[in-house]
């Protein structure tokens, strides 16, 4: 299980604003309470655009039921999104990663191609020795 600080803690590791593992290289309460906002935000889009049906976390501390492969996808778009809030600039692999990883999760989207055609009525006559 994972939480949103798991996620915020992974996003600001590939901002390398701290260290994999400790707590931020500055303190601030205020700085993590944003980007919580931020994850929030971004759950909340791919919500609406039914890349994942999970709900937005309430608390910093609450545990999401998520794969692997979507907190990784969290992390890494977290960390383009609030990319410019640090001042930093991040490599093109980061960038390449972030949009793999949500490409995937879009791939996985299961789509429903049925039609009901229940209500269409076709009526069509042919008469095989005239062939009309």
């Amino acid at each position: 299980m994972t939480t949103s600080q798991d996620i915020i803690d992974n996003a600001t590791a590939i901002l390398r604003v701290r260290d994999s593992g400790n707590t931020y290289l500055v303190e601030d309460a205020n700085k993590n309470a944003d980007l919580f906002i931020s994850l929030q935000n971004l759950i909340s889009e791919w919500v609406e655009d039914a890349v994942v049906n999970i709900p937005a976390p309430a608390l910093v501390s609450d545990t999401l039921d998520i794969p692997p492969g979507t907190v990784r996808a969290l992390a890494f778009n977290l960390a383009v999104e609030v990319e410019s809030d640090f001042g930093m600039n991040l490599s093109q692999n980061v960038y390449r990663i972030a949009e793999l990883t949500k490409d995937r999760l879009e791939a996985e989207i299961p789509l429903d191609l049925s039609v009901d055609m229940s209500d269409l009525a076709f009526t069509f006559s042919y008469d095989i020795e005239s062939d009309n």
